[in-house]
């Protein structure tokens, strides 16, 4: 296992600053919201008229007036996108670094299978995005309880959950890609991601394409859904989790059979 502690130990410090970064932001958020609470109307307002887009984001502006509804709408667009775009970075770059940088002939000089190196590569991206989210998980539930407030466990819980499992998607997805790759390919990941955050959007907007739900894991991470349901969509889980994979086990396939660049 020490290739993936070595990756964990390489990646600990940016995991940690930016895992604390977007905690701040959501203390933040946490912090702000009684004196907003005073004028929200102004907010639903402003929410309500943004039109189309209030029905592209999913908002459900009735859900404003509670802390976890207010929470749930900025952890969307602030956790939501970002912690995409970082588990996009984690799997694009993993594996495909070590033929950009050129040490994948001293790694794979080792007496170790190349399957090992795809399989402990990927355990490292689980781990870490498990970290990620843990710790902004934690430091959330510690600032809504420190400052008086409170919000219904099951429903924080879940929001969290669903997060942990869009970036662990994309992640995986960009991950298998990446073996397919020689260059560490950080446009791709990035692509791939907000890609699929658009595709999220266009299926809210157009019935002719809502069929893209099927493809998109930010379709499952929706606040108002799940606060409404208090319950994942497992079934749109399974579906759109199972394409990545795939495509991971493709990868796996391809990686232990191509030729590696020195």
């Amino acid at each position: 296992m020490f290739i993936m502690k070595h990756e964990i130990k390489r990646q600990w410090l940016p995991l940690g600053i930016f895992a604390l970064a977007l905690s701040f932001i959501l203390a933040v958020v946490v912090l702000m919201y009684p004196s907003m609470a005073e004028d929200m109307g102004g907010l639903i307002s402003l929410v309500d008229g943004l039109g189309v887009f209030t029905d592209a984001l999913n908002l459900d502006i009735s859900q404003l007036n509670s802390l976890i509804g207010f929470y749930g709408m900025e952890m969307e667009s602030m956790v939501g996108i970002a912690g995409a775009l970082y588990a996009a970075y984690l799997g694009i770059s993993l594996l495909s670094k070590e033929e950009s940088r050129h040490t994948a002939e001293f790694l794979l000089s080792h007496p170790i299978k190349r399957s090992r190196v795809y399989l402990e590569k990927a355990a490292a991206l689980i781990l870490m995005l498990t970290l990620f989210n843990l710790i902004i998980y934690v430091i959330a539930l510690v600032t809504i309880i420190v400052s008086g407030q409170s919000v219904p466990l099951l429903g924080f819980s879940l929001l969290h959950v669903a997060s942990l499992l869009v970036q662990l998607n994309i992640g995986l997805l960009c991950f298998g890609l990446s073996a397919f790759l020689k260059n560490e390919s950080i446009g791709l990941g990035m692509g791939v991601a907000l890609l699929l955050y658009f595709f999220s959007l266009f299926a809210n907007i157009w019935q002719e394409l809502a069929w893209l739900r099927f493809i998109t894991p930010f379709q499952y991470a929706f606040a108002s859904d799940i606060l409404k349901a208090e319950q994942l969509d497992l079934s749109l889980i399974a579906i759109v989790f199972g394409t990545s994979l795939l495509v991971s086990a493709a990868g796996l396939v391809h990686y232990d059979r191509r030729d590696i660049a020195s």
